[in-house]
C-alpha cells in the first residue's frame, strides 16, 4: 500500500500531466478508489460472504437480506482498522521516523564537516535534515483519511461503536 501513491504519481508524469497540482489530484482519486475496493468492499463482502456460502448457494434471492444480517459483524473489523490507523499511522506521520534515520546518518556519515555543510541537501538530496520536513504527500494522506470517513459514515447506523474509534 505504501509503494502504490509513489507509483500513481509516476504514472501521472507517464501520462503527461506536467503541473505537481494536477498529477497529485489524480493519484488522490485513484489512490481512494483503491482503498475503497481493496479495504472497504473487499473486507466486507468477503467477511459476510465466506460466513453465509450455503445460503447464497440454495436461495440466491436471499441474499439482500442475508448482507443486511451479516454486514454488522463486520464492525469489529472495521473498528479495530480505525484504532490501529489513528493510533499507529498519524503517530507515525507525527514522529516521521524517516527523517529521524536521515537525520541520524547525516550526522555519522558527515561528523566532520561544518554546520553549514550539515544542513545542505546531501547524496542528491535524499537525505533531509530533521527540521526539514519536505513536501506534504496529500494524495496519499488524504486518500487514507477519506477512507476512515467512509467506514464511520458506513457503519454508524449499523454499528454504532465505530464512531467513537473514528474521532
Amino acid at each position: 500500500m505504501n509503494l502504490l501513491p509513489p507509483l500513481l504519481m509516476a504514472l501521472g508524469v507517464f501520462e503527461g500531466s506536467i503541473a505537481l497540482s494536477v498529477n497529485q489530484f489524480r493519484a488522490y482519486h485513484r489512490y481512494f478508489a483503491f482503498q475503497i475496493v481493496n479495504v472497504f468492499l473487499v473486507n466486507a463482502i468477503a467477511g459476510s460472504v465466506i460466513d453465509a456460502i450455503t445460503t447464497v448457494y440454495d436461495s440466491p434471492p436471499t441474499v439482500f437480506t442475508m448482507f443486511g444480517n451479516s454486514l454488522p459483524k463486520m464492525g469489529g473489523f472495521f473498528t479495530n482498522y480505525l484504532l490501529v490507523k489513528a493510533l499507529t499511522g498519524l503517530g507515525m506521520e507525527l514522529i516521521r521516523v524517516p527523517a529521524l534515520f536521515m537525520s541520524l546518518g547525516k550526522k555519522l556519515f558527515t561528523p566532520n564537516t561544518t554546520p553549514r555543510d550539515q544542513q545542505n541537501l546531501f547524496y542528491g538530496g535524499s537525505m533531509r535534515n530533521v527540521t526539514n520536513p519536505g513536501w506534504f504527500p496529500f494524495h496519499k494522506i488524504y486518500a487514507q483519511d477519506m477512507l476512515l470517513f467512509v467506514i464511520c459514515l458506513t457503519y454508524s447506523c449499523v454499528a454504532p461503536l465505530t464512531l467513537i474509534a473514528g474521532i
